[in-house]
């Protein structure tokens, strides 16, 4: 499980380098917000062929984050703020995402890959209800578009629409109208929801919130206490 974090998604790739050396690397892979991105890119390569630093290297390559025209500099990114606008730029993180996975779908990564892939979205105007995407449960779900509503968070990115692929190869809006934001705002790691879809009750969990560590319980400390 990888969850949301911003720029700390990198560590994900630590987790995944320690886990793929010792043979351990699960074959089914949930994302939320940041942790999809770094999911999807994982889950576009063969098991056989993961090599963890290839991957950041790639990943590098293109700009995940772009600013809006005008948000460039300090002053129009306080402006934009201050009036409550969206401030950075989807586009660029639809180049970043495409550029490796093209139209590939949740059923398509299953069958020619191998993996189990999870997408968190959230729905926007109701911040609990979540959805979970996979080859279940949105099989011709294009992985760009879970991946956009995924890490769309809601003061800095548009909310997202998510596509499918239909018979004919075209991509077309999966629900019409209907629109999602970052998946961590629902829940940012979903482990009852993958239990019930996958029978999982065993976690391997890679949290780089940096909000999250004020909560984070040191039993080592607890352990010399007692």
């Amino acid at each position: 499980m990888l969850s949301g974090g911003g720029g700390f998604g990198k560590f994900h790739f630590g987790i995944i380098k320690a886990l793929n050396e010792q043979d351990l690397m699960p074959r089914i892979i949930v994302g939320s917000s940041v942790g999809s991105a770094v999911a999807t890119l994982i889950c576009i390569t063969k098991y056989e062929d993961i090599d963890s630093l290839s991957l950041f290297e790639t990943a590098m390559q293109k700009r995940m984050v772009g600013f809006k025209k005008g948000c460039e500099s300090y002053s129009g990114l306080a402006q934009s703020i201050y009036a409550g606008d969206k401030w950075l730029c989807m586009k660029t993180l639809k180049e970043f995402v495409t550029h490796r996975t093209g139209n590939i779908t949740f059923l398509e990564i299953y069958e020619e890959y191998g993996w189990v892939l999870n997408i968190n979205v959230t729905v926007k105007d109701l911040p609990s209800e979540q959805k979970m995407l996979n080859y279940l449960t949105a099989p011709n779900v294009v992985v760009w578009s879970a991946c956009l509503a995924s890490c769309s968070i809601p003061w800095a990115y548009d909310p997202q629409e998510l596509f499918m692929k239909n018979e004919e190869g075209e991509i077309i809006p999966y629900n019409e109208g209907k629109l999602y934001v970052d998946g961590s705002v629902s829940c940012d790691l979903p482990m009852q929801r993958i239990s019930e879809l996958w029978n999982v009750n065993t976690f391997i969990v890679s949290q780089v919130n940096p909000h999250t560590v004020p909560f984070v319980w040191d039993t080592e400390d607890e352990d010399r206490e007692h």
